[in-house]
């Protein structure tokens, strides 16, 4: 191959070589730069989403915290077992509870897997305007999917303390 390579003329290599370097600019469009722009474009599209939904969470994070609490004579009627069953298949979430378990008469625990995060807003509106059943605790993390979260829930019975 060596033989053969010195056999060519100059003008020859000189275009052999030009066709290699154009080619290794070719390749390191499409190999290199091309995918990272790609990247980099998506993640800034995924940001934007993201961005999106973090002002419409502490949006509703404000008007849910300014409206006042209602104890409903329902929640003192039924055990909160049953309420929280009743109220998360009226609010369709049915299929994303994967665990209910109470803690007590007044405390349940349940967990929600790739949830919509406004229709779980939207009921624990509900259960705390309507039932008076309050979140003690909660963990929610976000899924790949934009609005869809995985949630751990504390809810009580009884008036807000506090702020």
């Amino acid at each position: 191959m060596n033989a053969r390579f010195a056999n060519v003329s100059d003008r020859d290599k000189r275009l052999l070589a030009a066709g290699g370097f154009v080619l290794m600019l070719i390749l390191g469009y499409f190999l290199l730069y091309e995918p990272l722009s790609n990247d980099n474009r998506r993640l800034r599209a995924a940001l934007e989403r993201q961005d999106i939904d973090l002002a419409w969470m502490r949006q509703a994070s404000r008007s849910l915290r300014d409206r006042p609490v209602v104890q409903a004579a329902a929640a003192a009627d039924e055990p909160l077992l049953v309420i929280a069953d009743r109220t998360i298949q009226a609010a369709g979430l049915k299929q994303q509870l994967k665990r209910i378990q109470p803690d007590g008469d007044d405390k349940i625990r349940l967990w929600l897997e790739h949830a919509s995060f406004g229709a779980v807003i939207k009921w624990l509106d509900t259960m705390q305007r309507q039932h008076g059943i309050r979140v003690d605790a909660a963990t929610v993390d976000r899924q790949e999917a934009t609005g869809v979260v995985n949630a751990k829930l504390v809810l009580v019975t009884g008036e807000v303390t506090g702020s």
